[in-house]
Formats: C-alpha cells, structure tokens, sequence
C-alpha cells in the first residue's frame, strides 16, 4: 500500500506523460494488489474491433469542405430582432413611468412610534439628591431620550 501511495506522488512529479506512463506500467506489473485490477490480453482483446469488423467507413472530410464552401442563403431575422426598437422604447418607457411614479409619491410616511413599550424609572438622584425625568419619545422608533434634571430649591417633589 505505501508503495502505491509513493507511485502517485511520484506521478505528479514527473514532467513528461511518457515517464508517468512508464512508472505506471512499472507499478502495475509489480504491484500485486494493483495487478488484480488489469485486464488479461485475452480480455482486452474481447473488448477492441479490428477494422475488418467495421466494415468500409465513408470519409466525412470531402462532405464538409463542400459544404463550408457553398454559400448559405441569407438568414432572415426573426420577430423580436426585427422589431428591437419599439421593444427598446416601451422598455424605457415603462422605466420611465415607474421612476416618475416612485418620484411622485415621495418617501413612505414615518413609522408611529410604539407607545405600548413601557420605561420603567426606579429611582432617580444627582449627588444624592431627588431629580426628575423627562421622556421623549421621538418619531424614531429606535430612539427615546430620557433628560434627567435636579429639582431647584423651590420645586416640590
């Protein structure tokens, strides 16, 4: 098995198909787990054909240069290449109707923001001292501002 391993890095090294190809053969002959896989001559002949068998084969070349040379009737274009331009001009037209569209609606009106979420406060002091907070909640759903301020001398809490 090492032996087997070493034969196909062996191959990848060799520059030249002919030098693989005569490792292989080596490696085969020699290897008997490898050898198991080749077929006998026997049976290698089962499996060719002699020109014998075949029987005459008509020569393809004389055919195909003839026809390369005779000239081709010209190719009539079809529907949709024929009528490219009109087809052109109702697709920028219908992009043209969507841009104005789009333009002409304006932007999607701002999300509500979500009044259901609560902000709970537990308790609120600046260097010890009682303070109160203020909410805002602003068009932007993803953002809320809480100002906290200390109360004056003459607020009551």
């Amino acid at each position: 098995m090492n032996r087997c391993r070493t034969a196909k890095f062996l191959q990848r090294l060799l520059l030249f198909r002919s030098w693989r190809v005569l490792l292989l053969r080596r490696h085969w002959q020699q290897c008997p787990d490898c050898g198991k896989g080749l077929a006998a001559a026997e049976e290698a002949g089962k499996a060719t054909f002699s020109a014998a068998e075949i029987g005459p084969v008509k020569d393809f070349w004389p055919d195909f240069a003839l026809s390369l040379e005779r000239e081709k009737s010209p190719r009539k274009p079809s529907i949709w290449f024929r009528q490219r331009w009109w087809l052109g001009t109702a697709g920028l037209a219908a992009a043209g109707l969507a841009l104005a569209v789009a333009l002409l609606t304006g932007p999607p009106p701002p999300a509500i923001p979500d009044l259901t979420v609560k902000i709970r406060i537990q308790s609120m002091s600046i260097y010890d001292k009682p303070a109160q907070a203020l909410i805002f909640q602003t068009p932007d759903v993803e953002r809320t501002f809480i100002w906290v301020e200390q109360f004056n001398k003459g607020d009551k809490l």
